[in-house]
């Protein structure tokens, strides 16, 4: 053993060994003083990305899939789905998960699981390791625009059999996942951060609560149940598959519960568009980019949005009296031309499977270039109580069928008009059924006597009332199939 140190020399001391260290230690501070001197920061940086990149590249078997939250103009399909996917595979090896819950409804309701920036969530696919993770890039000063991307990482020898496989997998999974849901939502366009905001939605209206003409129903579940099985044909025909309805009518006479009961019926979510909460045309295209597909676009009280209720530009007000062409401009916000693109042009195709509603109380004031068909296909009247509308309304609010005081109640609202809200509204004043009719009885005479001496301004002139209304309602629908694809 002697022999063999004497061979190399004696083994330094400790002291000497923290000495060279600390020289050492003491010539590198000076040579990066020296080259942070030289060298600028710019360069710097990116001579240290080379060769963190040449070092990875030769000496790291991992390789890196990003999958950011836009690809190009639209949300990533790919990112949605991992998305879907991964609260899916959390296993005990995850340190920390988001949880919460929109369900104000049940505050005791399991909450739903999401996962944080920079948690790795390991994952198994044919033998395949795989780990995720999520990420953030902050906005830049004075824009609230923070993009999320995932970051997968395998090993660079199964790079093709992941983009071949893994992906579509995971894409197959996450639509299973959406199919089988069971709880909706209901979405709002916040526009200070162009991003939808949701919350749970559970309304109860149904078809079968449904306050309607029986006829109108039937035709509307029919109308569904073919939009929903026709891809192929939309597809063979070239358009896009999409269908459009306009609701109108008086207030309180229905348009929010049918417009809930289609939702219930199709398990779509609903996005509540208001037009206000748009900046610009770019911005409604962002809207409907950004929504989902088999989903209803809900745009309310339509013909209140000057932009869109009238011609696509407006006169100035103050013309210059030196010009004889008046000034043409467009307010801010959503104009009409916008309107007609994202309903109906080139943009529209950006999704399938998607139920667009419009609602208004005065169809009248809507531009005629959105009533035609392929923006509005189905006009559908929602209009005032009729007998068979109330005896609904009675099975529904007092559980009964029939009841002496019906006929009297029938006669009274074939002269007068009442919506299905007023009357709810009084079915509502007592469980006892004879009390409920009673009140409702009284309301209609004393609106009677109004409507014949000319003091409810309620009520349309006597000349146009709904003696015959299944006459109107089967009128209505001939109109509708007109349009019927």
């Amino acid at each position: 053993m002697a022999g063999y140190f004497s061979s190399f020399g004696e083994m330094p001391s400790l002291s000497t060994v923290l000495t060279t260290y600390a020289s050492i230690s003491a010539m590198m501070m000076v040579v990066r003083t020296v080259l942070n001197e030289m060298i600028p920061r710019p360069m710097r940086e990116f001579i240290s990305s080379k060769l963190s990149e040449y070092l990875l590249f030769n000496f790291s078997n991992e390789f890196t899939f990003v999958i950011e939250q836009r690809w190009e103009a639209v949300v990533s399909e790919t990112y949605k789905a991992a998305e879907v996917y991964l609260p899916t595979i959390v296993g005990y090896s995850t340190d920390s998960l988001l949880v919460g819950s929109n369900d104000t409804g049940n505050s005791t309701a399991v909450p739903k699981l999401a996962v944080p920036i920079g948690v790795k969530i390991a994952d198994h696919f044919e033998g395949m390791r795989l780990q995720w993770s999520l990420h953030m890039k902050e906005a830049k000063k004075y824009y609230n625009n923070d993009r999320k991307y995932f970051h997968l990482t395998c090993k660079k020898k199964d790079r093709d059999r992941v983009l071949e496989n893994y992906f579509p997998y995971v894409a197959r999974k996450a639509q299973k996942i959406l199919d089988d849901r069971q709880i909706l939502n209901i979405y709002t366009y916040e526009h200070q951060d162009s991003m939808w905001q949701s919350a749970i939605f559970k309304h109860p209206s149904t078809f079968d609560t449904l306050a309607m003409e029986p006829d109108l129903k039937r035709f509307i579940i029919e109308d569904l149940d073919l939009f929903v099985n026709r891809k192929g044909y939309f597809d063979n025909v070239g358009r896009a598959w999409k269908r459009g309805y306009l609701l109108y009518g008086p207030p309180g006479t229905g348009k929010s519960s049918l417009v809930a009961a289609i939702a219930n019926y199709l398990k779509y979510h609903v996005y509540d568009l208001q037009l206000q909460s748009v900046k610009s045309d770019a911005d409604l295209r962002n809207v409907l980019t950004t929504t989902t597909n088999r989903s209803i676009i809900l745009i309310e009280d339509i013909d209140c949005s000057e932009n869109t209720s009238g011609d696509r530009g407006r006169r100035s007000s103050s013309p210059d009296k030196k010009n004889e062409t008046n000034t043409v401009f467009i307010d801010p916000g959503a104009t009409l031309s916008g309107m007609l693109n994202f309903i109906d042009g080139l943009w529209s195709s950006c999704g399938e499977e998607r139920i667009i509603i419009f609602t208004t109380n005065h169809k009248e004031r809507l531009d005629p270039a959105l009533l035609r068909p392929g923006r509005m296909d189905v006009h559908i009247e929602m209009g005032y109580c009729t007998p068979p509308v109330f005896r609904m309304l009675a099975k529904s609010y007092l559980g009964i069928k029939d009841h002496a005081m019906f006929g009297q109640v029938e006669e009274l609202i074939k002269k007068v008009d009442i919506s299905p809200a007023e009357m709810a509204q009084h079915l509502m004043k007592s469980d006892d059924p004879s009390i409920a009719l009673e009140s409702l009885v009284e309301f209609l005479n004393m609106r009677t006597i109004g409507h014949l001496d000319g003091g409810d301004q309620t009520t349309k002139q006597a000349g146009v009332g709904r003696e015959d209304n299944k006459k109107k309602v089967d009128d209505e629908i001939e109109v509708i199939l007109n349009d019927k694809i």
